[in-house]
């Protein structure tokens, strides 16, 4: 008997509109392979909204239609095999109203910096046990109450959280506002085909932007994004039309106008 590792992905949608939930089976451990010719069932709650067999790279896909708007989880879990075993795992379906604005989030603006140690292997981050900035979980939900829906984006950087699962995770642990999940690249090209991606999907209410990197802030006003930088960086100049918080209180401030 195998032991297998489910992941599952955060989804975007409208309601009405329908949506690709995405899964795949890895096998436990460090060399991890594709488990394919497994049934996955996906659930909400107590209910079945369907089955699917994982391909040969371990990924298994559901189309799903929500009727209103809101955030659902998914569980996927596996059907009885006499080969695999694994835990089920869950993901978050949004469905967004297209008229209301986005801010998007970096993952580094959320992050007291890092200690000073050795980080640990991949998917076991040094994040993991970081704090988050003062005030930042508070002043966000205020914004996503009243104003925004909120993209979070984690850019892959060594001593951040790289994978989703692990950055939804924490997020929730320190009450943040639930927010859709976005893994991509450290570089500047990363955030401007995220953005092209969302645009092309029909989400042009992307309003706004907070960050801490210099590029994050060039990327946005290029982008011609409100961005709000927090706090100021040390070293480097921001571009011009960027705006610059000391803290999340200030953040709120300016984004509400």
């Amino acid at each position: 008997m195998t032991d297998g590792t489910l992941t599952a992905l955060d989804v975007l949608t409208s309601p009405g509109r329908s949506v690709r939930l995405q899964a795949k089976l890895l096998s436990s451990g460090l060399r991890a392979a594709p488990l394919g010719g497994e049934q996955l069932e996906f659930s909400l709650g107590s209910r079945s909204i369907g089955r699917a067999m994982t391909g040969g790279d371990g990924q298994a896909y559901l189309e799903y239609t929500p009727r209103m708007r809101g955030v659902e989880t998914v569980t996927v879990g596996l059907v009885e095999s006499k080969r695999v075993r694994s835990q089920p795992t869950q993901a978050l379906i949004f469905a967004w109203e297209r008229r209301r604005p986005i801010v998007l989030v970096e993952l580094a603006c959320l992050l007291e910096p890092p200690a000073r140690t050795l980080p640990l292997p991949r998917g076991l981050g040094v994040a993991l046990s970081r704090k988050p900035v003062p005030d930042a979980a508070a002043e966000l939900k205020r914004l996503s109450e009243f104003y925004f829906n909120v993209i979070y984006l984690g850019r892959g950087a060594p001593d951040e959280l790289e994978e989703p699962t692990e950055l939804r995770r924490w997020l929730t642990s320190e009450k943040f506002p639930a927010g859709l999940v976005m893994a991509i690249g450290p570089r500047a090209p990363a955030l401007e085909s995220t953005l092209e991606g969302l645009r092309r999907d029909g989400w042009s209410n992307v309003k706004a932007a907070i960050g801490r990197t210099i590029d994050f802030a060039e990327t946005m006003v290029r982008e011609r994004l409100t961005v709000v930088i927090v706090p100021p960086p040390e070293r480097g100049d921001l571009p011009r039309k960027a705006q610059v918080a000391k803290d999340w209180k200030e953040v709120r401030k300016k984004l509400q106008g």
